[in-house]
């Protein structure tokens, strides 16, 4: 390992940007996808000296973006945009110790704990086994005292092992379970980075089920422990959390359905081949909807998976409730505002793919109303309806209510997605001078009333002129 004559293939392009002095080594994920034959785009560098100058002195060669993310520790970060537009980040941090091996002991795992040094001769430092952790599959605590000196690595152990398909060891495991009540002293921010981390995976289900089962899901957001005691009537027969985490299951199985780069294996399967057919075509408007940034860090697909562990909260009481809760919760995880708003939209109204109906196909009108009350969030609240039902029914589901469903969402996306201007945003035809000119009446709300019913029958064909629009409202106001 040690022997090991040059740097990962990804690093080559920028080494004559970067200094001979101070000394440098790369380090954490880009050593270990390169074991691993992945490519990396971020790079995670200790320096023997002043970190953020460094980071800033590199930056400015390539013309790349520099932040400051930790002043008291030295640790910088620079953004450069690659050749077909993806961002690549670099970390530059201080050395901790008077040596490199004494830094890479106090890391998280193993594999993680692998340095490259980036000057000739190029050599791999590999002080913990790191390599052949990789090889075995395993993700193991560099210490005994891992964990407990930094809980948020319990996150982190559940993220590696799903995402890299490796096995967290028995030893590792317990340290987990014994660093599970430590969070309350960690910053809200690293949790939340952590968290939007596992929300972003492609099966966050799999990762809550892991958190859940050595006892950390629930120590970072206790309110869900009241899950455990409501049981949902027919045709639910488990409790809320069960469900709840059925629903997160099966929304990450939905999404990949419907990702562009799909599984065919499990499109072949019942449930999914009547999704794929009839969802098919939004795949790719789906992935770019659901990739939309919500804040400078955190896309819509992961917000969704977030109210999605919220969404079963106020079974007990009310909507409402559930949506106060997953608000405040995004508060003390220190979310955006547009994020906590988009949040409490999804938990709030829900219910409101299920009250349109699947009796026949629905009409313009209720179309319009959904994505009234849904604004943005109308898309997302369609997948997790979908999700919803088939977390509450299991094996239980029949074809022909499946097929409902799907065809009511695929309505939905098809005005959302296809026929926007028509169903969800029509043109303003008049404003609310017009009313109040044509019908002489002062301000009030009754004016933003009328200009509703105007833009429903928009929706609904009814209306396609200035005139059409007020001659409706001289006749729903002399009604």
């Amino acid at each position: 390992m040690s022997s090991d004559p040059s740097p990962p293939i990804e690093i080559r392009e920028y080494l004559p940007h970067l200094p001979e002095k101070p000394p440098l080594w790369l380090v954490g994920g880009v050593p270990r996808d390169h074991l691993l034959g992945r490519l990396s785009k971020d790079f995670d560098f200790v320096v023997d000296g002043d970190a953020r100058k460094l980071a800033r002195d590199f930056a400015n060669r390539l013309d790349g973006a520099y932040y400051d993310l930790d002043r008291e520790r030295d640790i910088g970060r620079v953004i450069l945009i690659g050749r077909e537009g993806s961002r690549v980040t670099f970390d530059f941090a201080r050395l901790r110790g008077s040596t490199i091996e004494d830094d890479l002991l106090g890391r998280d795992f193993t594999i993680n704990a692998i340095a490259v040094r980036l000057a000739e001769p190029f050599a791999w430092i590999d002080p913990l086994g790191g390599a052949q952790d990789i090889q075995a599959k395993i993700v193991q605590a560099c210490t005994s005292h891992s964990l407990q000196d930094d809980p948020v690595r319990a996150l982190r152990a559940v993220r590696f092992s799903l995402s890299l398909g490796f096995r967290i060891t028995n030893e590792t495991q317990k340290s987990i379970e014994k660093a599970k009540d430590k969070f309350e002293f960690v910053s809200a921010e690293r949790v939340r980075d952590e968290m939007m981390l596992i929300c972003g995976m492609a099966h966050p289900g799999k990762a809550f089920r892991l958190l859940d089962y050595m006892g950390v899901l629930r120590s970072i957001f206790p309110e869900l422990d009241a899950l455990l005691e409501v049981d949902l009537s027919s045709p639910y027969k488990i409790n809320a959390w069960e469900h709840t985490l059925a629903v997160l299951d099966r929304l990450g199985e939905l999404l990949s359905v419907l990702d562009p780069v799909h599984d065919p294996e499990a499109a072949g399967k019942m449930l999914w081949a009547e999704t794929a057919l009839r969802l098919g075509r939004f795949r790719h408007p789906l992935t770019q909807h659901l990739a939309q940034s919500l804040s400078h860090a955190n896309c819509a697909r992961q917000i969704l998976f977030f109210a999605a562990l919220y969404h079963a909260v106020g079974v007990s009481s009310d909507v409402e409730n559930g949506a106060r809760t997953a608000e405040n919760s995004g508060r003390e995880m220190r979310l955006s505002k547009n994020e906590i708003d988009h949040i409490g939209r999804i938990v709030r109204h829900q219910d409101a793919f299920e009250a349109i109906g699947y009796e026949q196909t629905p009409d313009p009108r209720s179309i319009y109303r959904y994505f009234r009350i849904t604004q943005e969030a109308g898309v997302e609240i369609a997948l997790l309806a979908l999700a919803n039902f088939l977390g509450a029914r299991a094996a239980q589901i029949s074809q022909d209510q499946w097929a409902e469903r799907v065809g009511l969402a695929r309505n939905l996306l098809e005005a959302y997605f296809e026929n926007r201007e028509r169903f969800i945003d029509p043109p303003h035809l008049i404003d609310g001078e017009d009313v109040m000119r044509v019908l002489g009446i002062d301000p009030g709300p009754v004016i933003g009333e009328l200009l509703e019913v105007v833009r429903e029958a928009q929706a609904a064909g009814q209306v396609a002129t200035r005139d059409d629009a007020l001659s409706l409202v001289r006749d729903t106001h002399a009604a």
